[in-house]
Formats: C-alpha cells, structure tokens, sequence
C-alpha cells in the first residue's frame, strides 16, 4: 500500500504540454524549492526531457520563496527575452 503523496514523474501527458507550450528554440530556466527533494527530483526529469529534446536549460536551480509554492507554475518569456521559467513547488494538495 502507497500511503500519502507519490512523487510526481515525467508521463506523456506532461511531455506534450511542455513541447505544446515551450516555443521550440527557446531556453528554459528551471527552479525547484529549496531542501524538497521530491521536487528537486521531478525537476531534474523535466531538464533531462526537455534537453534531450534540443532544448537549452538552466538549471536546476533552487531558491527559496516568501510564500509556499505548491505545484508547478510555467511563466513565457518576458521583454523581448526567449527564457521561458519553470518553477517546480511542492508535491502538496490545498
């Protein structure tokens, strides 16, 4: 029996949102929430994807937030720039 929250892992369905979303030919920078493992580990499996797709990555990176970051949140490229920022939060439910 699994008991809790099962971490997250690339599927088909999350691969296809990323190359759906992410314009091909961009850079993307990934941050995870510091000192979460889980996410720390989803996170690398997005780089490794998105790398073997041709993409350019930064990261993983990790910071800390003032707020809790739940989930995972994709912002487009702002002011002309071509870096897309993917934040990886916790594996939590609200």
């Amino acid at each position: 029996m699994n008991f809790g929250m099962q971490p997250r892992s690339m599927n088909n369905s999350l691969q296809e949102q990323l190359l759906n979303i992410i314009t091909t030919g961009s850079s993307v920078d990934i941050t995870s929430v510091l000192g979460d493992g889980e996410a720390y580990n989803f996170a690398t499996q997005i780089k490794s994807f998105l790398e073997r797709k041709g993409y350019k990555v930064n990261g993983v990176n990790q910071a800390v937030y003032s707020k809790p970051v739940i989930g995972q949140s994709i912002d487009a490229p702002k002011d002309g720039d071509n870096t897309f920022k993917l934040i990886i939060g916790n594996n939590q439910q609200i």
